[in-house]
């Protein structure tokens, strides 16, 4: 009886680590759209199944943005000084498994 549960605790584990869900990247901007010098807040609560963050932008000139928190935290803080459209993208991870998502900033 001690052997069958020994056995059944190892697979129990075993089964856990092998399914671990995909990552589903999600997040909000509390606008879309805004004057230069807004700061933009960027939230990805509604991400799932997550252990790492990034936010990444392909944000040129680089002169134009400030960012203003941890760019492995769950929310960033963005200072656009410059107007133009900005793609600001999130990548979550949880082991090996990744995911990202982006969203189009207007700045007038």
């Amino acid at each position: 009886m001690t052997t069958k549960t020994i056995i059944l605790s190892v697979g129990i584990a075993l089964t856990a680590i092998a399914c671990k869900k995909q990552p589903k990247a999600c997040f909000t901007a509390d606008k879309e759209t805004a004057t230069v010098n807004s700061v933009i807040t960027f939230d990805a609560s509604c991400s799932e199944n997550v252990d790492k963050y990034g936010w990444l932008g392909n944000i040129e000139p680089d002169t134009c943005v400030s960012f203003m928190g941890d760019a492995a935290s769950k929310t960033q803080k963005i200072k656009f000084l410059c107007p133009g459209t900005y793609k600001v993208e999130l990548m979550v991870e949880n082991g090996k498994k990744s995911d990202k998502t982006s969203k189009t900033i207007t700045i007038n």
